[in-house]
């Protein structure tokens, strides 16, 4: 997925979907059960097929970055994106009716989520002009991929307890490698 040649628009709508998602499986997750299949389906392409643009836009600092553009007076960029798609992600992962969809993958799941949680450009430079004041900005920062991605971890770990830790630690030693 190309992030670079989506207009802001085309952004802040798929951000809008991922959150209406969101909200439909947490308040009517017994509604949505048998329609879920598909949409877990497309929406993993997403996150797994967006992984490369976030790293050369957001990670790496390369190409047309759209940080900080305005739709309909609200912010849109690819960071905040990629943190509804978690959102979304960890919503599913905490619904005990999906449990045995998501099961299977957890290690993708974790292995593609890992690629995400880097360090962008901008957050290494702020890491190196004063490390304590990055520090607590990151303690503050609820709205990165970062943090949904160690708030992701943490509901597999909860919810599927030994076998969420099991694929967690074998994710974290292939990506190690």
């Amino acid at each position: 997925l190309n992030f670079a040649q989506l207009e802001a628009i085309q952004v802040a709508i798929r951000n809008e979907c991922f959150r209406c998602l969101t909200v439909l499986v947490s308040s009517f997750g017994r509604l949505v059960k048998d329609n879920m299949a598909p949409i877990l389906g497309v929406s993993w392409q997403f996150f797994k097929t967006g992984v490369e643009g976030y790293e050369t836009l957001e990670v790496r600092g390369e190409g047309d970055l759209m940080n900080r553009h305005e739709c309909d007076g609200d912010d849109v960029n690819v960071e905040l994106l990629m943190s509804q798609v978690m959102e979304f992600l960890i919503t599913v992962v905490g619904n005990k009716r999906f449990k045995k969809m998501i099961q299977p993958h957890i290690f993708d799941l974790v292995y593609t989520s890992l690629q995400y949680m880097q360090m962008t450009s901008q957050q290494e430079e702020d890491w190196l002009d004063d490390a304590e004041q990055f520090l607590q900005g990151e303690e503050n920062d609820m709205l990165s991929v970062r943090v949904s991605g160690e708030m992701l971890m943490c509901e597999l770990a909860t919810e599927y307890e030994v076998v969420g830790m099991q694929k967690i630690l074998e994710a974290v030693g292939a990506r190690i490698q």
